[in-house]
């Protein structure tokens, strides 16, 4: 039988092993207790460690669309407010406007309707140029930093400097959310699939014909809904000489170079209706025309200086109504046929503002849904992170105490070896 010998060096060092290997488990439970992490290094468990930087990644993203979710929201709250302050101040301006038309009122009383307007205007170019939280202009487009307004005080020109984009945030990672407008699609545009048309009288016009707002059938229209018509006053020839009648030319807007169609004289009787052709829009003209006065049915336009330029139209309707009619009845039709376009094209433009105003509603919502969402992620971002990471505090306060048993063992085993020799082994 071969009998093994344990030599004393090789005692004292597998007690002294064992020792330092309790010392090392000990220490390493009483670090997970101060810290409250139960992986302190990778190699204590590799694959909760990889999860854990996924997880922490993801933490991170969430962060920071969070903080995107927030800068889009504080810009779109920003532009929400000016637009419900720019929605009253359109109010009061068709108050004015319908005030200006009541027949009674005088020159007197329309110079106190211009001065009115004109505070108005101002009070739309500082709403224009309202910032947000950061300093940036909402109404800019991409040009953050620049103020898109510019009000020309003696011409009462405004000069838009912004341009046509909307500046987006990424809110998720798949999504973007434009947290601004650009300034023309406040001030210069039609909400979209709007059937309807601005009536104008020409500006050389000599008679007394005030027409009444166009009127727009879809049910009863045929091709030319959309297109754009000029009503040209004329005297009649052969059969119909000095009789008034009218021609009416139609165009494409969608093509402003292509042809020009007019139909054939038509005779006139004050206020008739006068059907463009193909149906579905006609007005009335009221008056008396002679001929060479015009009145164009235009679809709306969007864009600066177009006939949805909001402040292209006040300015306008201030000019005409500076101008005294000394009760003259081709200047007083002239102002009635200015207040009348003036108040389609505001109200065009006021219907506009509530779409935007929606819109930035329904971003909102998507933006709130989105953060309530990554809330979720959040806390089952961290929840599974202490799951991985987090010490049971029970778990380690037993093996704590089970781990000082166990050095105290391995002491007490290293000193009974320390004492042992030949000649005790042998009594």
């Amino acid at each position: 039988m071969m009998v093994t010998r344990i030599s004393t060096s090789q005692f004292y060092q597998n007690s002294l092993n064992g020792i330092l290997n309790q010392q090392s488990e000990l220490t390493q439970v009483q670090s997970q207790l101060s810290s409250g992490l139960a992986v302190q290094t990778p190699s204590d468990n590799p694959l909760a460690a990889a999860q854990a930087v996924v997880l922490s990644q993801d933490a991170t993203m969430n962060s920071t669309f969070a903080s995107n979710q927030e800068q889009v929201t504080n810009s779109l709250g920003a532009e929400e407010n000016a637009l419900n302050s720019i929605t009253t101040t359109m109010q009061s301006v068709l108050e004015n406007i319908v005030q200006a038309g009541d027949s009674t009122m005088g020159d007197t009383g329309h110079q106190s309707i211009v001065t009115a307007l004109t505070n108005l205007r101002t009070q739309l170019v500082a709403l224009g140029n309202t910032t947000d939280t950061n300093g940036q202009y909402v109404f800019s487009g991409y040009q953050g930093a620049t103020q898109p307004f510019q009000l020309n005080s003696a011409t009462g020109a405004v000069t838009y400097l912004g341009d046509q984009g909307q500046r987006s945030v990424q809110v998720s990672q798949s999504l973007q959310v434009a947290g601004s407008d650009s300034g023309t699609d406040v001030f210069d545009r039609v909400s979209p699939g709007t059937q309807a048309y601005i009536t104008q009288a020409g500006s050389s016009n000599t008679g007394t014909g005030v027409f009444a707002p166009a009127s727009v059938s879809i049910a009863n229209s045929r091709n030319n809904v959309g297109k754009d018509f000029t009503v040209t006053f004329a005297t009649g020839t052969g059969a119909n000489a000095g009789q008034m009648g009218y021609t009416i030319s139609m165009t494409d807007p969608t093509n402003p170079n292509g042809p020009v169609t007019t139909t054939a004289w038509q005779a006139y009787t004050s206020g008739s209706t006068i059907a463009m052709p193909g149906g579905g829009v006609s007005f009335v003209v009221p008056g008396a025309p002679p001929a060479g006065d015009t009145f164009t049915l235009d679809t709306p336009k969007n864009g600066v200086g177009s006939n949805m330029d909001l402040f292209q139209t006040l300015n306008n309707l201030i000019n005409t109504l500076s101008i005294p009619s000394n009760n003259n009845a081709v200047a007083s039709a002239a102002i009635a046929n200015a207040l009348t376009s003036a108040n389609k094209q505001v109200q065009l433009n006021y219907d506009n503002v509530q779409t935007v105003i929606t819109s930035i509603g329904a971003r909102m919502n998507e933006v709130e849904a989105l953060g309530n969402t990554g809330t979720q992620l959040g806390l089952s971002d961290t929840q599974q992170l202490g799951n991985l990471l987090d010490v049971n505090m029970y778990s380690a306060t037993s093996n704590l105490e089970l781990r000082q048993v166990a050095l105290q063992a391995a002491i007490q085993s290293f000193s009974v070896v320390q004492k042992a020799n030949l000649f005790s082994m042998n009594a």
